[in-house]
């Protein structure tokens, strides 16, 4: 029991956390959205109550001449139509300033977890599980606009109606207006509290559900030809079905729950309306007050019951708001200058024109015990080439996210510039030409893009489409060849202008005509950049100045170029063969052109 409540107390924690960093993203509108919110509902009685009201005196007016001619028709009959006229306008208002509001907040908190996501930590979570992040920014962050919406709001809203309600219903006896505002209250209170405590968790392990039948659809789809060779694809199938069926049965359990609360404000409202219908006629008949008065008692309550509607709607979601604003705690704990204390030094600071030191690093992935780089010591100065190899799994890429500052060392100290970093998979969006290289940029005029793309040799290919920059690429840079899509993210490296240049295979799985212009650009653009490229391809080791050999995440080997060590490493490199000059090559690449073999 002890250690469930500390759980619990935990859990609290964190979405407090979140709902505070709601709370201080809301702008001023949402208070204005309140005020309208209260407005409406006390339009919305005020409209029933003096309508019943204005009908019943008429009628008892309209029983003599002398009666119907002194009655006044005109206060009321304008009276109406000003509730009714600002009624639709509070709605509206509502409507317009409480939807402003939250999508506000939830933009800037949008943007909060990206800055996140730039931390070393979050960006590695983000490479490791970009699904579920992406349903951090999508499914988790939406379901928080309930707790405005459908909760906070209508909650605001609820406690002016029970008092105007009160009040009105204080025209038969103060007492009755008194106790029926408390039992509003604490009956109302007592059915939301209940169907909060029986739809949290359901609602809770339903987000799970529709998280993981979300992710296996999606495998599903884009796995299907891998599926089908190895014939898992009516496992994943059944799977999915199966996910789908027990969401069903969540979904009917939320409905039950729904059904047993909208039951209860039924019977509440009902039950208080019996019994202003019965005290009403009471006092009526015993002149205590007019008929007019007693309708206008009765139509009052029939009004009082219209915020909790969106009330019980608000609790009935808020299981997976909270779900939400649990999961998003961590990231939006960090503050919003981490992103920029992370940042590389400035190279001043790490003297001698070096560009990146590791100084006994160790490091580990999230999550996992086991080292995946140990005790390595590196230095790169400006303008020098380095090239990891290594088997696949020996920590080259892990290195270069060190260097990247994308992985936090366990050990050791990492200083580096503010690094470029160019991958196997190019990042490229469904978007123009342009706003794919204002990535790096946002700054950057069309003269200064144009200048990048001619430096990767890509300017001739992007003036001949009919848009230019403007050209829309499709998704993941659909209608470029891969040569292209590489230049392209080159061009997007050079707008950064950044001393250290991180390279992961730049040539895998291109062509040689295409790898040689990739590297051409790679060589021609990389002036006194530091290199740090991790291949396991002679045609890319050959330029490098020094080779690491890493081995099960551990500096096994180093050779410098003009070496017999240096000879042996690269010529065991794919497609290593013949000699290599001491002087390191620069625009003659192919590894059947070079003039040395």
């Amino acid at each position: 029991m002890g250690k469930r409540f500390s759980i619990r107390q935990r859990n609290r924690g964190k979405e407090v956390i979140t709902l505070r960093a709601l709370w201080l993203a809301l702008p001023r509108s949402v208070a204005w959205a309140a005020l309208a919110a209260c407005l409406t509902v006390l339009a919305g009685i005020g409209l029933l109550a003096l309508s019943g009201w204005f009908i019943t005196a008429t009628a008892i007016a309209g029983a003599s001449v002398a009666t119907a001619m002194a009655f006044d028709v005109f206060s009321p009959s304008a009276g109406i139509r000003l509730l009714a006229l600002g009624r639709t306008v509070s709605r509206y208002g509502e409507r317009l300033w409480s939807h402003e509001a939250i999508l506000s907040a939830l933009a800037a908190l949008r943007e909060r977890l990206f800055r996140a996501w730039a931390t070393p930590r979050g960006a590695w979570a983000l490479r490791l599980e970009p699904s579920r992040l992406l349903f951090r920014l999508t499914g988790d962050l939406d379901a928080l606009e309930s707790v405005v919406l459908r909760f906070a709001l209508p909650a605001l809203a609820a406690l002016p109606a029970c008092l105007l309600a009160g009040v009105l219903l204080g025209a038969l006896t103060p007492a009755i207006g008194l106790s029926s505002v408390v039992v509003l209250i604490i009956c109302s209170a007592t059915v939301l509290l209940r169907l909060l405590r029986v739809s949290a968790l359901t609602a809770a392990r339903r987000a799970r559900r529709m998280e993981r039948l979300r992710a296996a659809t999606i495998d599903l789809i884009s796995g299907q030809t891998a599926l089908v060779m190895t014939g898992q694809q009516k496992a994943q199938t059944q799977g999915i079905l199966s996910e789908e069926s027990k969401m069903a049965a969540l979904d009917r359990r939320l409905n039950r729950a729904d059904t047993a609360a909208a039951a209860a404000f039924t019977m509440l409202g009902g039950t208080l309306l019996a019994a202003t219908v019965g005290l009403a006629a009471h006092r009526v008949a015993e002149g205590r007050v007019t008929a007019p008065v007693g309708v206008l008692c009765i139509l009052a309550v029939v009004g009082v019951m219209e915020p909790f509607a969106p009330l019980r709607r608000g609790a009935l979601e808020a299981g997976r708001a909270l779900l939400g604003a649990r999961r998003l705690s961590g990231l939006l704990h960090d503050d919003l200058g981490q992103a920029a204390a992370q940042k590389s030094p400035a190279c001043e600071q790490l003297g001698d024109d070096v560009v990146l030191h590791m100084e006994h690093v160790s490091a580990a992935y999230p999550g996992s015990l086991r080292s995946v780089v140990s005790d390595i010591s590196l230095s790169v100065r400006r303008g020098e080439r380095v090239a990891l190899i290594g088997a696949s799994g020996a920590g080259k890429s892990s290195l270069l996210a060190l260097a990247m500052r994308e992985l936090v060392p366990t050990h050791g100290e990492v200083r580096a510039c503010r690094a470029s970093l160019l991958t196997q998979n190019i990042d490229l969006f469904l978007d123009s030409v342009r706003n794919n290289l204002l990535l790096a940029d946002p700054r950057a005029d069309d003269a200064r893009l144009w200048a990048v793309l001619e430096a990767a040799d890509l300017a001739a290919d992007i003036a001949a489409t009919a848009d230019g920059l403007d050209t829309r690429l499709g998704e993941g840079g659909l209608g470029l060849s891969g040569g292209q899509a590489k230049r392209l993210a080159i061009a997007r490296m050079l707008l950064q202008q950044c001393a250290l240049w991180l390279l992961d295979e730049p040539t895998e799985s291109l062509d040689d005509d295409t790898a040689d212009r990739v590297l051409q650009t790679l060589l021609r653009e990389g002036g006194d950049r530091g290199w740090l490229m991790a291949t396991h391809l002679y045609r890319e080791a050959v330029l490098a100045d020094r080779l690491l050999r890493i081995a099960d995440g551990r500096l096994v080997e180093a050779a410098s170029r003009g070496t017999p060590d240096y000879l042996r490493m690269i010529n065991e490199l794919r497609g290593g063969s013949g000699q290599v000059h001491s002087v390191r090559p620069e625009y003659v690449l192919a590894s059947e052109k070079l003039p040395w073999n």
